[in-house]
């Protein structure tokens, strides 16, 4: 017993000295954790604010990627425009091949033509101006595209730099996790060692008042000095967070508690402290083992049994069972102290390893601040790119009021040209009389306008392609504002983050700087706990197994999280996988494009081809052309024969009016044979509209592939979508990654958050199966556009097909000029009929005059004169009719001169027009030197056929009329030398009369078609001076282009022009032909009047 007092005392006066340096020690742990803490919120803040900025470089890379999805469809949108022109210009010039080719058929009539063939070439030249501009669209877009490219790559290195960084950032925070993770440890430690202090005081009081008050006294004044000390460290302490404050009452309350109990020498309360040190001992986060916990049970039922008996129990308890469970007290807290310095070498090791971070920190400040400038240089460029797009949206904004503007003149333009139209048609009314041999040259014509009908058709829809293009120019426009707002809020989100990352910098140094004189304080209290830790050394090693245990379980959840990090791995690495789905899906589509590209590639071969074919069909077409230009002019020469034979034949009337009869039939059979001519023209013109026909196939089945194009523009949009969704379910794998790290600061709370979790995992899988959905619907997409493919070579047979049709065509064409030779064979032996045909008419002649001195005339004549009676009443009849058509004539002569004035007022415009083409003259000088080479060539093969004709068009009139005057002077002879005959002639002056007035008429009406194709020559020449007025107007002086917008309106409003007045052209062109049957039928009627009083001629005869 004696040994254990001694024991007992040796015990207390340690243990006291053991209790104020670790005191110490424990507020220094509780300063540094604190510190440690706020150091680690600060890196979390600094991980969330990186975090949010990957999130709005990942929203400028979508809005990036949508820019270069709209910069694609504007490629294929002008691809398919590209096609579009070139099949118009092919159409084009199949219209103007068949328009050469009609030209040589009546050479009298083909000056309307020819001035169709005319519009059709300035057409093309149109067309051809047209494609060059838009070859320099291309260019310019290519040029964007390349930039927008290169702007693309430079943000991919930006996000790789800024991935790098997160990664960086997410080092940081598993260093902060496994930071946080050391300080919970610790603090776990920490509050344990208060227990263990606590538990101490109160034995170590105990012993005091049970052994003398003389060590109750030391005790007080030890525990006044720790007092002091708690009072200086709360002075310190005063600035740091809530915790702590709770920390220094929690100890204030049990300084008092343990004051009060010291003063206090009753027997229970020694019992109660005894039960509260082992209540201690007992506690969960001592982790004892079974045995002790055991005797701790039964020593807890001793006291309280003890306590239950009072006072009674109290005189016979002796002082041995006192120091019996005091002893057990010091043997659990000899193993305590033990593992108490095993703890404080491990926080000796952290605290260096901490320092050791704490310079890593540093450097990773200075990163920062490089990282810092950076992000300023950056800011300053995306600045510069904001001015950049505001400069492109008030640019498009003025392209958009320009072609408002000119759609109004346009609109202006298009009702004058209306009432021009209303004024032209009633001159071609005039004009469009001319002879019946031009009738089938009108058939083709007419034809030839359905042709061009279906070109306007054509134009129109181009026309709806530029409103389409406006309205994608606006959508753009609103899409660039909307970008424009976003980058201003990014640049004021990166102003402001940049204004963080300064003040966090200057926040870090100066923790830095708190941290490094933290660190000195924690190594001199280190020296000093490490002489008062030698002592209690041996006293601490039972305690290692303790603390062996808590390790072990603190490994298991570490374990258990590990897994769950893992999990979330897995996750991560499905959505990587997703992304790389994806991009092989991108791949596909390059691929796809790749494919695209080169079945264009081939159509370009095959549009060589054609045009080849093209080549050899004009060159076929020439020869049928010049053959045909023989057939007109010997078809010319048999129409003045016949000509000359009737004028003969008129002098000859009065003698022979039965062969005369006979001739008629034989002019009759030849009005077939020039029927059936007509027959196998208007044969020809049907198989050259199969042809057209085939041409239409062509262009139906290029319509074809830009909605395959199309398709594939659609097939981009969805992909954008699903990039779209990718992005989202980033951002909610963010969200996860944030509650993980909540989780980790909330571990006690961890196992009822974990149904969340699951819940939050559940979501994310079900996401993984819609897009897995999603992506087996973009495989059937991929698959249904390679069919498609597949049938674009389908398509590419078919136009293999037509053009072997076509080469059936040329051979059909082969055999009808051997039938056009055998027609001409046939005219010959006509040629020879008609020779044998005058030979009988002389013989005629002679007969005839020796009937006239035949005795039979006397009784004719009487007869003649019962006839001329109701002849005379026809005549009278006839003769109101001739008053009729007079004043018809001066009804037309009325309208000629209001036609002439409109026709002033049209030339007045035209000034006006030439005035606003001189204005757009530089906006197009890019296009004048191809205009003039093609100009120079066009007139060096042209020109002289155009005044050969126009010379032989104009002859033609003056020749019918100078034979209408012989006609005339003639009958006036022939009725001279009736007069004299007496009675006999009085049959035939009436006749020559009626004749005469008949060709008068006819002269009349020929003369007013010479004036009304005077009109139109003035016209037309007229509109030539207008082109090579425009022509000349364009100096290649400024070849600079402002602007690929600017182009765009040029030719636009070129083209607007140009397009109006061919639908002028047209309109008055058809009205012509409708005037011009008219006059042909009043013509027929005149012809058959003649016949009618020739009949009556011959019936006397």
């Amino acid at each position: 017993m004696e040994h254990l007092q001694n024991n007992g005392k040796d015990f207390t006066a340690s243990s006291v000295t053991n209790s104020g340096s670790s005191r110490n020690f424990l507020e220094a742990a509780e300063d540094t954790i604190e510190e440690l803490r706020i150091e680690a919120k600060m890196w979390e803040r600094n991980a969330r604010k990186l975090m949010l900025d990957l999130d709005i470089l990942r929203e400028e890379f979508a809005s990036q990627s949508k820019k270069q999805a709209d910069l694609v469809m504007d490629l294929s949108a002008s691809y398919s425009e590209q096609g579009n022109l070139k099949r118009e210009i092919e159409n084009l010039k199949l219209m103007l091949e068949e328009s050469t080719s009609k030209y040589d058929v009546a050479e009298d009539s083909i000056f309307q033509p020819r001035g169709q063939k005319e519009e059709l070439e300035n057409e093309v030249r149109h067309q051809q101006e047209f494609n060059a501009s838009l070859a320099l669209q291309l260019k310019g877009s290519q040029e964007s595209n390349i930039e927008l490219l290169s702007l693309l790559q430079e943000l991919e290195e930006t996000i790789e730099q800024q991935k790098e960084e997160i990664e960086k950032f997410s080092s940081w925070k598993e260093s902060e996790e496994t930071l946080q993770r050391s300080v919970q440890s610790l603090t776990k430690s920490l509050q344990d060692k208060n227990h263990e202090l606590e538990s101490e005081r109160t034995m170590n009081r105990q012993m005091e008042t049970g052994h003398s008050e003389k060590d109750s006294t030391e005790l007080i004044r030890d525990i006044e000095a720790l007092r002091e000390k708690l009072q200086e460290l709360e002075r310190d302490c005063a600035e740091l967070t809530q915790e702590n404050l709770d920390l220094l009452i929690k100890f204030k309350e049990s300084g008092s508690q343990v004051g009060e109990n010291e003063n206090s020498e009753d027997f229970t309360q020694l019992v109660k402290q005894l039960e509260v040190a082992f209540h201690h001992l007992k506690r969960p986060w001592h982790k004892l083992s079974s045995s002790v916990s055991d005797q701790c049970k039964h020593h807890l039922e001793n006291l309280a049994n003890l306590n239950e008996d009072g006072a009674s129990s109290s005189k016979l308890l002796t002082t041995g069972c006192i120091l019996t469970y005091l002893f057990d007290l010091n043997n659990f807290l000899e193993t305590r102290t033990v593992e108490c310095e095993e703890c404080l070498k491990q926080h000796e090791q952290e605290i260096q390893e901490r320092n050791r971070k704490l310079e890593d920190y540093s450097l990773e400040v200075q990163e920062h601040k490089s990282s810092k400038a950076e992000l300023q240089m950056q800011c300053s460029g995306l600045l510069k790119e904001l001015d950049k797009k505001h400069s492109e949206l008030q640019s498009n904004e003025e392209e958009k009021n320009r072609l408002l503007e000119h759609q109004r003149e346009l609109e202006g333009k298009v009702a004058g040209l209306q009432k021009e139209k209303d004024q032209v048609e009633e001159n071609m009314k005039i004009v469009s009389r001319e002879s019946a041999m031009t009738s089938s040259c009108l058939d083709d014509l007419q034809s030839d306008y359905k042709e061009l009908s279906n070109n306007m058709n054509a134009l129109v829809s181009e026309n709806k392609l530029l409103e389409r293009k406006l309205a994608q120019r606006e959508s753009e426009k609103h899409t660039l504002e909307d970008q424009f707002v976003g980058l201003t809020e990014k640049s004021e989100n990166m102003e402001a983050q940049i204004r963080l990352m300064t003040v966090e910098g200057e926040s870090r140094q100066s923790e830095l700087e708190e941290s490094k004189s933290v660190i000195m304080n924690l190594q001199e209290e280190i020296e000093k706990l490490e002489s008062e830790t030698k002592t209690s050394i041996a006293d601490l090693k039972e305690e290692l197994e303790d603390m062996q245990i808590l390790w072990s379980q603190a490994r298991e959840e570490c374990e258990h999280l590990t897994d769950e990090n893992e999990k979330l791995q897995e996750s991560l690495q499905n959505l990587l996988e997703m992304e790389r789905k994806n991009a092989e899906q991108n791949e596909h589509r390059m691929q796809l494009e790749a494919q695209l590209q080169e079945s264009q590639k081939s159509l370009s071969n095959s549009l060589i081809k054609v045009k080849a074919l093209e080549e050899d069909l004009n060159a076929m077409w020439k020869e049928f052309s010049s053959k045909e230009e023989k057939l007109n002019a010997e078809l010319d020469e048999l129409i003045q024969e016949n000509k000359n034979e009737i004028e003969k034949l008129v002098q000859q009337e009065s003698l022979s009016n039965q062969k005369y009869l006979e001739k008629l039939t034989e002019v009759e059979t030849l009005e077939k044979q020039v029927k059936q001519l007509t027959k196998q023209i208007s044969e020809m013109d049907e198989e050259r509209r199969l042809a057209t026909d085939t041409v239409n196939q062509v262009s139906s089945l290029r319509a074809d592939k830009e909605k395959l194009v199309s398709a594939l523009d659609d097939f981009e949009s969805k992909c954008t979508l699903t990039e779209k969704e990718l992005s989202a379910s980033r951002q909610s794998y963010e969200k996860l990654m944030i509650d993980h790290a909540k989780i980790l600061k909330l571990l006690p709370n961890y196992r009822a958050n974990e149904e969340k979790l699951k819940t939050s995992i559940n979501d994310l899988e079900l996401q993984l199966t819609l897009s897995r959905y999603e992506h087996q619907k973009l495989h059937e997409e991929s698959a249904n556009l390679k069919f498609q493919l597949q049938k674009t070579k389908e398509l590419q047979d078919e136009v293999f097909n037509l053009k072997s049709e076509l080469t059936e065509c040329i051979s059909e064409k082969e055999n009808l000029e051997a039938s056009l030779e055998k027609i001409s064979g046939d005219f010959e032996e006509m040629k020879a009929e008609k020779a044998s045909f005058v030979g009988k008419i002389s013989d005629l002649e002679k007969v005839l005059l020796e009937l006239e001195n035949s005795n039979r005339r006397r009784i004719y004549l009487e007869e003649k004169v019962e006839q001329m009676e109701s002849e005379l009443t026809e005549k009278e009849k006839f003769f109101a009719q001739k008053t009729d058509l007079r004043n018809e004539l001066s009804e037309t002569k009325k309208d000629n001169e209001q036609y002439r004035q409109k026709i002033y007022k049209m030339e007045e415009e035209k000034d006006n027009c030439l005035k606003k083409v001189q204005a757009l003259e530089a906006e197009v000088k890019m296009m004048e030197e191809e205009k003039k080479l093609y100009a120079k060539k066009f007139e060096q093969n042209d020109t002289p056929k155009s005044n050969n004709k126009y010379t032989n068009f104009n002859r033609a009139p003056q020749k019918l009329s100078q034979s209408q005057e012989l006609r005339v002077d003639r009958l006036h002879s022939d009725r001279k030398s009736s007069e004299s005959e007496g009675e006999n002639s009085f049959s035939d002056k009436i006749t020559s009369s009626v004749e005469v007035d008949y060709l008068a008429r006819i002269q009349l009406l020929e003369n007013k078609l010479a004036e009304a194709l005077e009109a139109n020559k003035k016209y037309k020449i007229q509109l030539q001076r207008f082109k090579t007025e425009e022509r000349r107007g364009h100096s290649p002086a400024s070849k600079k282009s402002e602007g690929d917008s600017e182009m765009v309106k040029r030719f636009e409003h070129t083209k607007a022009l140009l397009e109006t007045e061919l639908k002028d052209i047209r309109e008055r062109y058809f009205q012509m032909s409708l005037k011009y049957a008219e006059v042909e039928a009043q013509r027929e009627d005149l012809v058959m009047k003649l016949k009618a009083v020739k009949s009556g001629k011959r019936w006397f005869s």
